[in-house]
């Protein structure tokens, strides 16, 4: 039964995919416009909501604006049957292929409500809505619950998108999440699972399946099932405290963790030996990344890219990193 609930999910999703998406209300230049000016005379046209860079203390920081036909933009034609881009694989099926910044309308029950994301379009095929990215250690990622599910950061730099958003773009189909992660020696590994959603229902609970890739499973078995903690919710399973204040960190939690891509950044002289860090055991055992980057997108994309290669891949991986340990840490 539980197949047959998939196959539908996807289908649906499939078919919104190869659909034809004119996404009128996306910054189609390559320059940094500053408001709806800027952008009329980068040769948008349409009336709706845009990415602009208004602050010139931080040029490099995305913001979102609504140019009407009041600002000089015109109507939406009243005949259009097009849909606005749920998630940055529909902008890559209308033809955005360049990662950046993208505003896409993402909730079922609100298909007006914009929000800002920014897309991959390069890896793996595209299509990809990042979710989670780290880097430099500039966003402060030890927040509180509320924080968490709104989402904070700047999307072109280090942010989280916010779990509500997470469960928009998640409730509209099955998607696959990819994690991206970089050791501070220059390695880089991936893991990917086929099904990944969280359930607000039960505290954002995280369901995660099938996994393949270099980096080794250390999400699924250890976390698979569990609700979100944050020092100030805990939702853990363990008996001695807060998996999320001990842990300097936001995450599914157990009792207490196999990794912790929410934890505290470390620098580059002082990155080994923190289960508090920026940890994916089965890659770097306890030691801190440097760059992590989680992202979905519709399973549909790679359903669809293995029928041209005679099925669906394989979920077997060869795993790289530590093999024995502990499996929860504490």
């Amino acid at each position: 039964m539980m197949l047959a609930k998939t196959v539908l999910f996807l289908s649906s999703c499939f078919a919104f995919a190869l659909g034809t998406v004119t996404q009128t209300n996306v910054n189609i230049s390559t320059g940094r416009p500053h408001d709806c000016q800027d952008l009329i005379h980068q040769g948008n046209t349409y009336e709706g909501h845009y990415v602009v860079y208004p602050d010139t203390d931080a040029p490099s920081r995305p913001s979102m604006i609504h140019c009407s036909v009041h600002d000089g933009m015109e109507p939406l034609p009243s005949d259009t049957d097009n849909e606005p881009a749920r998630n940055c694989h529909d902008l890559l099926q209308d033809g955005i292929t360049t990662s950046g910044v993208n505003v896409i309308y993402p909730y079922l029950d609100h298909p007006a409500d914009p929000v800002l994301v920014l897309c991959d379009q390069v890896t793996d095929g595209g299509g990809w809505t990042v979710i989670q990215h780290r880097f430099d250690g500039t966003e402060d990622f030890f927040r509180t619950w509320a924080e968490y599910i709104f989402g904070f950061g700047n999307v072109a730099e280090e942010h989280y998108l916010g779990n509500d958003k997470i469960v928009a773009l998640t409730l509209q189909c099955v998607n696959e999440l990819r994690v991206d992660l970089e050791a501070w020696d220059g390695t880089t590994a991936y893991a990917n699972y086929d099904s990944f959603h969280i359930d607000p229902r039960f505290d954002y609970q995280l369901q995660v399946y099938s996994y393949k890739g270099t980096a080794g499973d250390s999400l699924m078995d250890d976390h698979n099932g569990q609700s979100f903690s944050t020092f100030d919710a805990d939702h853990d399973v363990y008996g001695g405290g807060n998996c999320a204040e001990e842990f300097h960190g936001a995450w599914w939690y157990k009792a207490c963790h196999r990794s912790n891509l929410n934890g505290r950044y470390y620098p580059s002289d002082d990155y080994t030996d923190h289960t508090d860090g920026l940890m994916w055991f089965d890659f770097q055992g306890v030691d801190s990344l440097k760059t992590t980057k989680m992202m979905i997108r519709p399973y549909a994309f790679t359903a669809a890219a293995a029928a041209h290669t005679g099925g669906l891949h394989d979920t077997e991986a060869d795993v790289v990193g530590p093999t024995q340990g502990v499996h929860t840490l504490h």
